[in-house]
């Protein structure tokens, strides 16, 4: 009898993915604008180009996607945020890193469901301040310390979970630039000094975005712009051109 239950339930469950997943793929077929993420360790300078590509895509329609840190409003998103906020630190942890590992995810989740999907619909440009990619590093540092080929490994799975319940950017841009310059330019900005510790998570984090970044199965979708390399106008150029490209490509 109880394993006749539990089939019965894991055959509902199953049910209600493949249904959640026609869903989606109904969307999806929907799609006429393109959806971007920029990502990268705070103090990359992905605000900077944000702000840029704001002018340089004056003329077409923009969605953007604010970064978790800078919301407003009383939408749901901000009391998932406030949440994570009132009992995290500066990298929402809290001492439950599976129960904030979801949260995050179900924040970006709502992201796709309430504004990216009415906007890709509409035929927009969506730029993402950060997205699945960004949730999958920090929460597999944070949930396999000092393991890492298990933080790759977690990284892989956590982006491939969050692709079941949100369609994923098209293309990600990968911002990278000196670690040193970074973690200045982060301090900066949040008048707060980063602890050893703090630091040492930020360095694992730009470390770990290199790995996962290299692998075969991301290479396609994540174009890597180096700040050491290229300067701002040539890569709010480049942004622009691979947007305008798979906007071509998807007509």
């Amino acid at each position: 009898m109880f394993i006749a239950q539990n089939a019965a339930k894991e055959t509902d469950v199953g049910r209600q993915l493949i249904m959640k997943g026609s869903a989606m793929s109904a969307m999806t077929d929907q799609i006429k604008g393109v959806d971007a993420s920029l990502e990268g360790i705070s103090g990359c300078g992905k605000s900077y180009i944000l702000s840029q590509l704001r002018e340089a895509l004056h003329d077409v329609p923009v969605t953007i996607i604010e970064e978790v840190e800078d919301r407003e409003g009383a939408a749901l998103d901000q009391g998932i945020v406030a949440l994570l906020r009132k009992h995290g630190d500066r990298y929402f942890r809290s001492g439950h890193p599976r129960t904030e590992t979801l949260l995050l995810l179900a924040l970006k989740a709502y992201d796709a469901e309430v504004e990216i999907m009415p906007a890709l619909a509409a035929g927009h440009f969506v730029l993402e301040d950060r997205s699945i990619d960004t949730v999958a590093i920090y929460q597999a540092l944070i949930l396999a310390p000092s393991e890492p080929q298990k933080q790759l490994e977690t990284a892989n799975m956590l982006y491939q979970f969050a692709c079941q319940w949100r369609q994923p950017p098209q293309v990600t841009f990968l911002i990278e630039d000196d670690f040193t310059t970074c973690l200045e330019r982060a301090q900066r900005r949040s008048a707060n000094l980063y602890s050893a510790e703090e630091t040492a998570l930020l360095h694992a984090a730009a470390n770990l975005y290199d790995r996962y970044a290299a692998q075969e199965h991301h290479r396609e979708r994540i174009v890597r712009l180096d700040r050491q390399q290229m300067d701002f106008e040539e890569i709010v150029r480049v942004i622009q051109t691979t947007l305008v490209t798979w906007q071509t490509r998807g007509e």
